[in-house]
């Protein structure tokens, strides 16, 4: 699916708290210290996202907050009475024409599906449907179909209205949440409900997910991510569907592998044929190698999952430490050797190249620095990479190319 970002709305008490422009950021998920089988989906929220969340939920411990991407505000459901005994959650109350979740413990129990909708059987639209779909024409265009109507249902409606068929998506319940837009029921935990009672405004939350396996939690905590992230007021729109074989899974690596390794051999067919010395040609590749590695191998013990934003970072990184490295190459095989000799010799060239290095790099942190601290949804990631990346090579791999290249060229003229 080819789509937009989605409305995102959480309400609590059958009144909206927070909307998508109140979050701030969503950080990746992070494996629960707490408790077992459990992960953590950290989340920043705005200043009066945080005001609007200490003043509604406050005190309300264990108060369920319904959490909605795209709630169709201009439609009204039609479900098929024959579901309503397989529902587990969910009850309609048909004086309201709501569908409503039960089991919660607090005041008012439960919560509303923010959607109105006329239950009637399969073969047939009954009056009270008509009616109320009738009614509902002043204000809703759309009826959302959840269920199996027969002709004679569809031929009934009333002609205002563009009729739409919901996916079925396994069960009858998700199948009313899914056409409602509900797409998470997140409880207020007590300690959370307390501090908002005293008075405290807290910007910075975290909802921990329970599954029977901590795999579970954290991919339902991926999910979650997904959702919170999708905050832009546009709706989704669906450009197409396609299907893709898990084969070709395989032969993405292939690609993948094919390209890097070709690029390897650009970049050092360029190097060897910008300097003519196969050592420093060498030492290029090596030192962009074992940057790569290091890199890669400290984000590997972070609690961030590597999408293609912190991917990009990566590759980033390492585009800044060839051009680092070929700076220092230039800088030391600047002259020839009685022009070495004259400013100091290769040390003090080397000095004069970190110097360029240093000047670049502290630009680049400070940018980086400023867009992981806005926390522009998926560029926080690029931006916590790319900074990362750029300290391990400018304290560990850099110096250690210079040292390498005092001691190539040390051994030998040098020419110009």
């Amino acid at each position: 699916m080819l789509g937009k970002q989605g409305r995102l709305e959480i309400w609590l008490e059958n009144e909206p708290l927070l909307y998508g422009e109140h979050i701030l950021r969503v950080d990746p998920p992070r494996a629960s210290l707490q408790e077992r089988n459990a992960a953590e989906l950290p989340f920043r929220l705005t200043d009066e996202g945080a005001q609007r969340f200490r003043e509604g939920a406050a005190g309300k411990a264990n108060y369920p907050t319904v959490v909605y991407i795209d709630r169709p505000t201009d439609a009204v459901l039609l479900v098929q009475e024959e579901l309503l005994p397989s529902l587990r959650v969910l009850e309609y109350e048909d004086y309201l024409h709501l569908f409503r979740a039960k089991g919660f413990p607090e005041e008012g129990g439960g919560y509303y599906l923010q959607v109105p909708a006329a239950v009637t059987p399969g073969d047939s639209l009954s009056l009270e449907a008509r009616s109320f779909l009738e009614g509902e024409s002043r204000t809703k265009f759309r009826i959302l179909l959840v269920g199996n109507f027969s002709g004679r249902v569809l031929e009934e409606l009333p002609p205002s209205y563009s009729v739409e068929n919901v996916p079925y998506p396994g069960d009858a319940e998700s199948w009313i949440r899914e056409a409602c837009g509900c797409k998470s029921v997140i409880t207020i935990s007590p300690s959370l409900a307390q501090e908002l009672l005293l008075g405290r405004t807290v910007k910075d939350l975290v909802i921990t997910v329970s599954r029977a396996s901590g795999e579970e939690a954290m991919r339902e905590a991926r999910n979650l991510r997904t959702i919170l992230s999708q905050r832009l007021p546009v709706g989704v729109s669906v450009e197409g569907e396609s299907m893709l074989e898990a084969r070709l899974g395989t032969t993405f690596l292939k690609q993948l592998f094919w390209a890097g390794l070709l690029s390897f051999l650009g970049v050092a067919a360029l190097v060897f044929f910008r300097y003519r010395r196969p050592a420093i040609t060498l030492a290029v590749m090596g030192t962009m190698i074992l940057e790569l590695v290091i890199t890669m191998g400290v984000i590997s013990v972070l609690p961030y999952s590597l999408d293609l934003a912190e991917l990009a970072g990566v590759v980033l990184v390492i585009g800044t430490g060839v051009d680092a490295q070929i700076i220092i190459t230039d800088e030391v095989m600047r002259g020839g050797v009685r022009e070495v000799r004259a400013v100091g010799g290769l040390r003090d060239r080397v000095r004069r190249a970190f110097r360029v290095i240093w000047g670049s790099s502290l630009t680049t942190l400070v940018a980086m620095i400023a867009l992981a601290t806005l926390g522009f949804g998926e560029m926080r990631g690029f931006a916590l990479v790319t900074i990362l990346g750029i300290l391990l090579s400018v304290l560990l791999t850099r110096p250690l190319y210079a040292r390498m290249v005092n001691a190539i060229l040390g051994r030998g003229e040098v020419k110009g």
